[in-house]
């Protein structure tokens, strides 16, 4: 009986041995054995100047539309408030500075002017956020169009190079055109700028365009100052500025 038991043991201990000794052996390939895997083909890197073509692209009929609107907005929405101040200005320029009354004109055209300047600097915000998110917009269609090129011209990858004359007036925009030219040389026939530049019809010549954070200058760019509200000798203080 005990023979017997040993003997069943015995089969049944080889039958998991086997088992186990098998699917290791199947798993040795691809864990353990470490047959090598198809090399990564070799990396090939084109060049674009991004920068160059994101300044024709915002000048393009797809972006200066809405800017131009909506600088006629905000000159619609101005414009009637330097008028008002213009003309308040021009009535207390003459006036006397004791008269209770040119008094309470004078903190009337403060309250105005104030008024006047936070709306221009939300509608000048505005501006900005919209001309921030045009460049953003073109750098993405900017980027699709390079890699489409590359990838025809069998490029793997595409690296931003800035090729222009580097000018800077600070420090700080001197490291901006250093990190905008990673490549101290390179090939000129991995260039491809001029190829994006001509799948996306852009024009040759460059054309200066608005800085992200810059804004409109409204009619009568000058905020009205104050007017010269002085008082005579032994009177108020000058209320210019």
């Amino acid at each position: 009986m005990r023979s017997r038991f040993a003997l069943v043991m015995l089969v049944t201990a080889g039958t998991i041995g086997g088992f186990a000794a098998t699917a290791t052996m199947s798993f040795l390939p691809r864990a353990i054995a470490g047959v090598p895997s198809a090399a990564p083909a070799a990396a090939s890197i084109a060049l674009c100047d991004v920068y160059a073509l994101i300044e024709r692209h915002v000048e393009s009929d797809q972006f200066r539309p809405a800017r131009d609107a909506e600088q006629e907005r905000i000159k619609s929405q101005l414009m009637p408030m330097e008028t008002e101040l213009e003309a308040m200005q021009k009535d207390l320029q003459s006036a006397n500075p004791q008269d209770p009354a040119a008094q309470a004109k004078f903190g009337m055209f403060q309250q105005k002017r104030e008024e006047y300047q936070q709306r221009r600097q939300q509608l000048l915000d505005t501006y900005s956020e919209l001309v921030a998110k045009q460049f953003a917009q073109s750098l993405t269609q900017v980027s699709a169009e390079a890699k489409k090129v590359a990838t025809e011209l069998g490029y793997s990858h595409v690296i931003s190079q800035k090729t222009s004359e580097m000018i800077a007036k600070d420090p700080r925009q001197l490291v901006e055109e250093f990190l905008s030219r990673p490549f101290a040389s390179y090939p000129a026939e991995t260039d491809i700028t001029e190829k994006v530049r001509e799948a996306m019809k852009l024009p040759k010549t460059p054309i200066t365009p608005p800085a992200p954070a810059a804004a409109p200058s409204a009619p009568g760019a000058t905020t009205p100052a104050n007017p010269p509200m002085t008082a005579p000798a032994g009177g108020s203080p000058s209320t210019k500025p």
